[in-house]
Protein backbone atom coordinates (compact mmCIF):
# COMPACT_ATOMS: atom_id res chain seq x y z
CA UNK A 1 0.00 0.00 0.00
CA UNK A 2 1.50 3.00 -0.83
CA UNK A 3 0.96 6.57 0.82
CA UNK A 4 1.41 9.87 -0.69
CA UNK A 5 2.44 12.30 2.00
CA UNK A 6 3.07 15.78 0.91
CA UNK A 7 4.39 16.77 4.40
CA UNK A 8 6.95 15.71 7.27
CA UNK A 9 4.46 15.72 9.45
CA UNK A 10 1.83 13.40 7.68
CA UNK A 11 4.24 10.86 6.81
CA UNK A 12 4.95 11.11 10.92
CA UNK A 13 0.93 10.61 12.01
CA UNK A 14 0.92 7.95 9.26
CA UNK A 15 3.46 5.90 10.63
CA UNK A 16 2.45 6.60 14.27
CA UNK A 17 -1.03 5.14 13.16
CA UNK A 18 0.23 2.20 11.38
CA UNK A 19 2.34 1.50 14.76
CA UNK A 20 -0.71 1.67 17.00
CA UNK A 21 -2.55 -0.83 14.44
CA UNK A 22 0.87 -3.06 14.53
CA UNK A 23 0.75 -3.45 18.39
CA UNK A 24 -3.17 -3.60 18.77
CA UNK A 25 -3.07 -6.65 16.39
CA UNK A 26 0.02 -8.14 18.13
CA UNK A 27 -1.46 -7.64 21.69
CA UNK A 28 -5.24 -8.99 20.47
CA UNK A 29 -3.21 -11.92 19.05
CA UNK A 30 -1.64 -12.59 21.79
CA UNK A 31 -5.30 -12.49 23.94
CA UNK A 32 -6.68 -14.95 21.67
CA UNK A 33 -6.32 -18.83 23.07
CA UNK A 34 -6.73 -21.56 20.13
CA UNK A 35 -9.28 -24.72 21.48
CA UNK A 36 -8.15 -27.44 19.74
CA UNK A 37 -10.97 -29.01 17.27
CA UNK A 38 -11.80 -31.97 20.07
CA UNK A 39 -12.76 -29.68 23.00
CA UNK A 40 -16.22 -27.60 23.28
CA UNK A 41 -16.82 -24.44 24.99
CA UNK A 42 -19.37 -24.54 26.95
CA UNK A 43 -21.62 -21.26 27.55
CA UNK A 44 -21.06 -19.10 30.45
CA UNK A 45 -23.41 -19.98 33.61
CA UNK A 46 -25.67 -16.99 35.29
CA UNK A 47 -25.63 -18.58 38.22
CA UNK A 48 -23.40 -20.92 40.88
CA UNK A 49 -23.87 -22.97 43.50
CA UNK A 50 -22.45 -23.38 46.81
CA UNK A 51 -19.71 -25.06 48.14
CA UNK A 52 -18.13 -21.38 48.02
CA UNK A 53 -14.95 -20.70 49.21
CA UNK A 54 -14.15 -19.91 52.51
CA UNK A 55 -13.15 -16.12 51.15
CA UNK A 56 -16.89 -15.22 49.74
CA UNK A 57 -18.48 -16.23 53.01
CA UNK A 58 -19.42 -12.75 54.63
CA UNK A 59 -17.66 -11.96 58.20
CA UNK A 60 -18.43 -8.72 58.36
CA UNK A 61 -20.32 -5.77 56.87
CA UNK A 62 -20.84 -2.68 57.30
CA UNK A 63 -22.14 0.00 55.08
CA UNK A 64 -24.04 4.05 55.34
CA UNK A 65 -27.47 4.09 54.51
CA UNK A 66 -28.91 6.68 52.17
CA UNK A 67 -30.85 7.30 55.23
CA UNK A 68 -27.69 8.39 56.97
CA UNK A 69 -27.85 5.42 59.26
CA UNK A 70 -24.98 2.94 59.58
CA UNK A 71 -26.11 -0.81 58.36
CA UNK A 72 -23.99 -3.79 60.29
CA UNK A 73 -24.13 -7.60 59.27
CA UNK A 74 -23.49 -8.33 62.79
CA UNK A 75 -26.98 -7.41 63.59
CA UNK A 76 -28.39 -9.51 60.88
CA UNK A 77 -26.57 -12.49 61.29
CA UNK A 78 -29.07 -15.03 62.41
CA UNK A 79 -30.69 -14.66 59.28
CA UNK A 80 -30.62 -15.36 55.62
CA UNK A 81 -29.46 -12.41 53.74
CA UNK A 82 -29.97 -11.51 50.46
CA UNK A 83 -27.40 -9.25 49.16
CA UNK A 84 -28.17 -7.04 45.81
CA UNK A 85 -26.17 -4.74 43.69
CA UNK A 86 -28.57 -2.79 41.26
CA UNK A 87 -28.82 0.52 39.22
CA UNK A 88 -31.70 2.92 38.50
CA UNK A 89 -30.50 2.41 34.79
CA UNK A 90 -30.91 -0.86 34.98
CA UNK A 91 -34.27 -1.99 33.91
CA UNK A 92 -34.02 -5.41 35.00
CA UNK A 93 -33.34 -4.67 38.53
CA UNK A 94 -36.13 -2.14 39.19
CA UNK A 95 -38.30 -5.26 38.32
CA UNK A 96 -37.45 -7.41 40.60
CA UNK A 97 -37.17 -4.84 43.65
CA UNK A 98 -40.88 -5.60 44.36
CA UNK A 99 -39.51 -9.31 45.01
CA UNK A 100 -36.81 -8.46 47.34
CA UNK A 101 -39.51 -5.38 49.16
CA UNK A 102 -41.49 -9.41 49.72
CA UNK A 103 -38.74 -10.96 50.55
CA UNK A 104 -37.79 -8.13 53.15
CA UNK A 105 -41.23 -8.85 55.38
CA UNK A 106 -39.93 -12.17 55.66
CA UNK A 107 -38.49 -11.61 59.68
CA UNK A 108 -35.97 -14.48 59.26
CA UNK A 109 -34.44 -12.92 55.65
CA UNK A 110 -32.36 -9.37 55.22
CA UNK A 111 -31.90 -7.58 52.30
CA UNK A 112 -29.87 -5.04 51.56
CA UNK A 113 -29.77 -3.33 48.21
CA UNK A 114 -26.29 -1.78 46.90
CA UNK A 115 -27.26 0.89 43.98
CA UNK A 116 -24.31 0.60 42.14
CA UNK A 117 -24.92 4.04 40.23
CA UNK A 118 -23.54 7.34 39.96
CA UNK A 119 -26.45 9.55 40.75
CA UNK A 120 -26.84 11.93 43.58
CA UNK A 121 -27.61 10.71 46.51
CA UNK A 122 -30.35 12.29 46.84
CA UNK A 123 -32.16 11.67 43.65
CA UNK A 124 -31.64 7.94 44.67
CA UNK A 125 -32.74 8.39 47.90
CA UNK A 126 -36.03 10.22 46.00
CA UNK A 127 -35.75 7.17 43.33
CA UNK A 128 -35.71 4.53 46.07
CA UNK A 129 -38.68 6.50 47.39
CA UNK A 130 -41.16 6.57 44.76
CA UNK A 131 -40.64 2.64 44.36
CA UNK A 132 -41.44 2.24 47.71
CA UNK A 133 -38.41 0.26 48.63
CA UNK A 134 -38.39 0.24 52.48
CA UNK A 135 -35.65 -2.17 52.83
CA UNK A 136 -32.18 -0.90 53.76
CA UNK A 137 -30.05 0.54 50.45
CA UNK A 138 -26.42 1.55 50.44
CA UNK A 139 -24.85 3.31 47.22
CA UNK A 140 -21.54 2.13 46.36
CA UNK A 141 -19.25 4.41 45.04
CA UNK A 142 -18.35 2.76 41.73
CA UNK A 143 -14.71 4.57 41.32
CA UNK A 144 -13.58 4.09 44.88
CA UNK A 145 -12.34 0.41 45.84
CA UNK A 146 -15.21 -1.84 46.87
CA UNK A 147 -15.53 -1.73 51.05
CA UNK A 148 -14.71 -5.23 51.98
CA UNK A 149 -15.67 -8.19 51.84
CA UNK A 150 -17.64 -6.65 48.73
CA UNK A 151 -16.33 -7.25 45.65
CA UNK A 152 -17.06 -5.48 42.23
CA UNK A 153 -20.01 -6.69 40.41
CA UNK A 154 -19.73 -8.03 36.53
CA UNK A 155 -22.81 -7.15 35.90
CA UNK A 156 -26.12 -5.80 37.07
CA UNK A 157 -28.45 -7.06 38.51
CA UNK A 158 -25.98 -9.31 40.52
CA UNK A 159 -27.31 -11.25 43.85
CA UNK A 160 -25.84 -12.74 46.59
CA UNK A 161 -27.96 -15.57 49.17
CA UNK A 162 -26.23 -16.17 52.12
CA UNK A 163 -27.21 -18.24 54.73
CA UNK A 164 -27.11 -17.39 58.48
CA UNK A 165 -23.87 -17.31 59.88
CA UNK A 166 -22.74 -15.94 56.14
CA UNK A 167 -22.00 -18.77 54.32
CA UNK A 168 -22.49 -18.35 50.49
CA UNK A 169 -25.68 -20.08 49.21
CA UNK A 170 -25.56 -18.57 46.28
CA UNK A 171 -24.21 -16.12 43.18
CA UNK A 172 -26.66 -14.68 40.53
CA UNK A 173 -26.26 -12.62 37.82
CA UNK A 174 -29.69 -12.10 36.53
CA UNK A 175 -32.57 -11.08 37.52
CA UNK A 176 -34.00 -13.12 40.36
CA UNK A 177 -37.52 -13.80 41.69
CA UNK A 178 -38.84 -14.34 45.48
CA UNK A 179 -39.80 -17.74 44.52
CA UNK A 180 -36.08 -18.40 43.47
CA UNK A 181 -34.42 -17.08 46.52
CA UNK A 182 -37.17 -18.85 48.71
CA UNK A 183 -36.22 -21.99 47.21
CA UNK A 184 -32.63 -21.85 47.48
CA UNK A 185 -33.09 -21.22 51.12
CA UNK A 186 -35.83 -23.83 51.24
CA UNK A 187 -33.17 -25.90 49.62
CA UNK A 188 -30.74 -24.76 52.37
CA UNK A 189 -33.31 -25.63 54.87
CA UNK A 190 -33.72 -29.13 54.17
CA UNK A 191 -30.17 -30.02 53.93
CA UNK A 192 -29.96 -28.81 57.74
CA UNK A 193 -32.65 -31.14 58.42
Amino acid sequence: MNFICKTRDSRRAVCAILAICAILTASAAEAVTPVPATQTIKPPVATQKAPAQASENLVDLEVKLLDGKTWRYSAHRKNYLVLNYWATWCKPCIKEMPDFQALSQNKQISVLGLAYDETEMKELSAFVTRLKVTYPVSQVDVYAPMPKPLTVPKGLPFTLIYAPGGVLLKKVLAPISKAEVETVIAAHRKSKS
